[in-house]
């Protein structure tokens, strides 16, 4: 079965991280409406790194999360506490309002897509 196999990868992933001295890890995963993923890392996560590991919702594919992850790791690198990263991660994902805009106002034909 995969998904005891992804969430022991997953588990196996943040745990090597947070060995290597890593204080706090944030997750970015692809839309939670496009894969399990998010869901399951926010299961190994609240079942063994509560505090150490924050995962966030991309709401995109993988190459429009890129603006997120370089604001987040240029703040990680600027000292900025982890709960103020993931606001203005957040912050910037809600001011893309074109693709929010798209993305939950598709019209009733398209709601297969979503």
């Amino acid at each position: 079965i995969l998904i005891p196999y992804v969430f022991a990868q997953g588990h196996s992933y943040f745990e090597n991280l947070l060995s290597k001295g890593y204080d706090h890890i944030i997750h970015f995963t692809i839309s939670s409406g496009l894969s399990s993923m998010n869901d399951l890392f926010n299961n190994v996560v609240k079942q063994n790194f509560e505090g150490k590991v924050t995962i966030i919702n991309s709401y995109s594919l993988s190459s429009a999360m890129l603006a997120e992850v370089f604001l987040a790791y240029d703040q990680a690198q600027k000292g900025t506490p982890v709960e103020e990263i993931v606001k203005k991660v957040e912050d910037l994902f809600i001011s893309r309002t074109f693709y929010r805009f798209f993305y939950t106002n598709l019209p009733k034909s398209f709601e297969w897509f979503s």
